[in-house]
C-alpha cells in the first residue's frame, strides 16, 4: 500500500519521495511535497549522520525540483 501511495503521488505531482542509501544500506528518506507551497522533509538514521549524506541528497532533490519549475522549496 505504501509503494502504491508513493507511485500515485509521483504521478499526480503532489509529492516526490526518495530513499537514501549509504554504504549499501537504507539510511533514510527525503520528500518534497506541496502543502500548499513546496516543502522538503527528511530523516536520516543516526549511524549515517555526520558524513554529508543528507546535505548532498537535499542539494540533488532541490536541484531536481528547480529544474522542473518549482519556484521555491521551503524547509
Amino acid at each position: 500500500e505504501r509503494v502504491a501511495s508513493v507511485a500515485a503521488s509521483w504521478r499526480d505531482g503532489t509529492a516526490y519521495r526518495w530513499a537514501i542509501e549509504t554504504g549499501g544500506r537504507f539510511a533514510g528518506s527525503l520528500d518534497i511535497h506541496h502543502r500548499p507551497v513546496p516543502e522538503i522533509g527528511y530523516v536520516l538514521a543516526p549511524w549515517a549522520r555526520g558524513r554529508g549524506t543528507m546535505a548532498r541528497a537535499v542539494r540533488l532533490a532541490t536541484g531536481w525540483a528547480f529544474d522542473r519549475g518549482l519556484p521555491v522549496v521551503h524547509w
